[in-house]
């Protein structure tokens, strides 16, 4: 499956230098293979070593790049970066798993909002350049009964995991950043091709099909509702933010909501049997284990106002979408076993 861009995005960034910070995980992988499509030269910065087995390195790109190792958290490694002269720059690297956020709150905190930090102090003493922050949904906290779908203005209130307050707290970096054309996208939860973090539902559910194995919920009943993005999608606002970005005028950042919205919103519960029936067209009822931390909450977002500014239109809907990913992970499960992170534990709550 491909996506079709616009001209002006496409020759946005011919002999344009990107910089990818966690350009080796999941979506910076599918980001820079994007890139180097569109004719741009690619700098990874990235935590993970340049032989490890990565996504990149699935995809034969670590070769195509310029690889950078370094770790987020040190000044010093960014500093590697000071040597460069980047056109545009996405901040991508993250701890990004929601149940590991609470097991290790400040290392979430230290990488998501002091790396932000880092990364702005190091990139601030260069000509001015755009920088895309990925943010997140889980950015807003937990909603309001009835308030989604939400808008860009919607207030962001505390959430369930620590993940959401490094978020908020990296958004915060990036408003008072200096020197910078900045810009924030708030992406809905993305699923596709190589994501390795099977403690996600998408991942979780697609292994457990592939392995034979019941379908279990990890958090909350299942009645939980929310939204899915498929990565290609996510990629082309990628290169819409950092088309924006580069034309703003270096005042407060601006920020984009990312998700397909009402029409794709739906349960967990009714997520994990459309994936049962796209697999082999048998009905599983998934199994619900215990209470978790989250109590059954409706989130989805707004994206009129990137569909209206910056010609962001998703054409990859969640059959579509589950069904390629589904095809890929059939070919491929095997390559991310050594990548597979944990199943990690849940707290509790109780009514």
């Amino acid at each position: 499956m491909s996506r079709v861009f616009v001209t002006s995005i496409d020759t946005q960034f011919s002999g344009r230098t990107c910089l990818i910070t966690g350009g080796a995980g999941f979506i910076g992988s599918h980001l820079s293979r994007r890139l180097l499509q569109l004719g741009a030269s690619v700098v990874v910065f990235d935590i993970a070593p340049k032989t490890d087995r990565t996504l990149l390195n699935a995809f034969g790109l670590t070769r195509k790049v310029e690889y950078v190792e370094g770790d987020i958290r040190s000044v010093d490694d960014v500093r590697k970066l000071s040597r460069g002269c980047f056109n545009y720059v996405f901040h991508l690297a993250a701890q990004p798993i929601s149940a590991l956020s609470n097991l290790e709150p400040e290392t979430t905190i230290d990488v998501n909002a002091g790396g932000t930090k880092n990364l702005c102090s190091v990139l601030a003493t260069n000509e001015p350049l755009s920088i895309v922050l990925a943010s997140s949904a889980c950015a807003y906290g937990i909603p309001a009964p009835g308030a989604s779908p939400l808008r860009e203005t919607a207030p962001l209130e505390r959430g369930f995991y620590f993940y959401t307050e490094s978020k908020q707290k990296a958004e915060q970096e990036l408003q008072k950043a200096n020197g910078l054309r900045r810009i924030i996208g708030r992406f809905v939860n993305v699923y596709g091709p190589g994501d390795r973090h099977f403690s996600r539902i998408i991942p979780k559910i697609v292994r457990q099909l592939l392995r034979g194995e019941p379908l279990s919920l990890s958090r909350g009943n299942g009645s939980t509702v929310l939204d899915f993005l498929y990565v290609d999608e996510a990629i082309d606002a990628f290169l819409r933010l950092a088309a924006r970005g580069a034309s703003h005028d270096g005042g407060s950042p601006e920020v984009f909501n990312f998700g397909i919205g009402t029409a794709n919103a739906t349960s967990i519960h009714d997520l994990t049997l459309k994936m049962s029936d796209i697999y082999d067209s048998k009905p599983r009822m998934p199994l619900v284990n215990r209470s978790t931390l989250e109590p059954p909450t409706v989130k989805f977002l707004d994206s009129t106002k990137a569909q209206m500014e910056l010609n962001w239109t998703p054409r990859t809907f969640l059959d579509e979408g589950l069904r390629t990913t589904l095809d890929w992970y059939r070919l491929h499960i095997d390559d991310l076993s050594h990548l597979e992170d944990l199943d990690y534990p849940v707290l509790t709550y109780s009514n």
